[in-house]
């Protein structure tokens, strides 16, 4: 099977977690095709929302005034959720090491190095 393009409406972040991951899926030999998309699909987009709410909290945020510590609060809180289903997600498409080892899937140390990288 074909490496499977990712959705029209994604994003170049949600693009570039899309194919690594596909990627990762397939070396693993996990990858089943369309039935794993709607997960692929959440995966990516989480794990993307995650990160543009973490940075888009600032320092003058966390230290000032309280008007922007609840913004950075609330911010926060939907970066910590969107990380949580984007690690169940990844859980339950067998891409973190736990899930790995759990499944007795050695992928080599090139691809998880790809995919850790994307995530941090």
């Amino acid at each position: 099977m074909r490496q499977l393009p990712p959705p029209s409406q994604f994003g170049p972040d949600e693009k570039d977690v899309w194919t690594t991951a596909q990627k990762q899926l397939r070396a693993q030999g996990t990858w089943t095709g369309r039935s794993d998309v709607p997960l692929l699909e959440a995966y990516c987009r989480n794990v993307v929302l995650a990160r543009t709410l973490r940075d888009g909290v600032t320092r003058s945020q966390l230290e000032t005034s309280s008007g922007g510590q609840l913004l950075a609060a609330g911010k926060l809180k939907a970066a910590q959720d969107a990380e949580a289903a984007a690690f169940r997600y990844a859980t339950a498409l067998i891409l973190t090491p736990e899930a790995r080892k759990r499944h007795n899937i050695d992928t080599g140390e090139k691809a998880a190095d790809e995919l850790a990288a994307l995530v941090s």
